[in-house]
């Protein structure tokens, strides 16, 4: 029992796995934006439950409001960290590891009087998912 907790407490503490994850900005879900209903919600009750957006453009529709978040991965496991131990001189460095990185996008367009014509997702946080297998 004492063996185990002592393999336990080494592994912890030791940088064999290696897991990160960075998001910024707060990802908006569908269940975020259920509230947008085309034709009635206005772009007053979209600042107030979303905020501010990312950036606001002019298109043939009329005005686009862009909302970004992004979601890196990383993940590396070094296989050789306890052959440090036996071959001091070599600390033999045998990782395997992957990730990725994406951006998704909101986007609602308003009409003239700032009222919701339509919104969707533009998802390319897939991009971020990760691969154990390099290949």
């Amino acid at each position: 029992m004492g063996g185990l907790l002592a393999v336990h407490l080494v592994l912890i503490g030791c940088p064999i796995i290696v897991w990160q994850r960075v998001t910024i900005n707060k990802p908006i879900t569908p269940e975020t934006v259920a509230f947008i209903i085309p034709g009635k919600t206005t772009w007053a009750e979209i600042l107030e439950k979303l905020g501010a957006p990312d950036e606001i453009s002019e298109s043939q529709l009329g005005p686009v409001a862009r909302y970004r978040f992004l979601d890196e991965k990383y993940f590396r496991v070094n296989f050789g960290w306890g052959l440090r131990f036996i071959l001091p001189a070599i600390s033999p460095n045998m990782s395997l590891g992957g990730g990725g990185i994406g951006t998704d996008e909101f986007q609602v367009v308003l009409d003239s009087n700032w009222v919701v014509r339509w919104h969707a997702f533009s998802n390319e946080a897939r991009a971020s998912r990760f691969n154990f297998w390099p290949f």
